[in-house]
């Protein structure tokens, strides 16, 4: 859903690209892929901005994929049982 959300933003953001939201979303690893295509196509982002925004793309990319490897165990290790939110994190934030 953040996703397709963020289509629709870009609309917004083609018409206003120098609000400040549209500079914060564009941070954001859900809306950077788009958000930061319209600004480039626009012309309004100096090349820090593009190496910041991969640089957070990666640390999130990194974060998902270790959170989904905890998940995934905790998942075969608690097979036949729903776990919680909190016995969820409590498992994944722990060794």
């Amino acid at each position: 859903m953040l996703l397709i959300s963020s289509f629709g933003l870009v609309y917004l953001e083609a018409f206003s690209p120098n609000t400040i939201w549209a500079n914060a979303l564009s941070y954001i690893p859900f809306f950077t892929s788009e958000m930061m295509l319209v600004r480039i196509g626009l012309g309004l982002v100096a090349w820090w901005e593009i190496v910041v925004t991969i640089g957070i793309m990666l640390a999130a990319i990194a974060a998902g994929a270790w959170f989904s490897a905890r998940a995934y165990r905790l998942g075969v290790l608690l097979y036949g049982q729903r776990p919680g939110l909190k016995q969820l994190m409590k498992m994944v934030l722990t060794k």
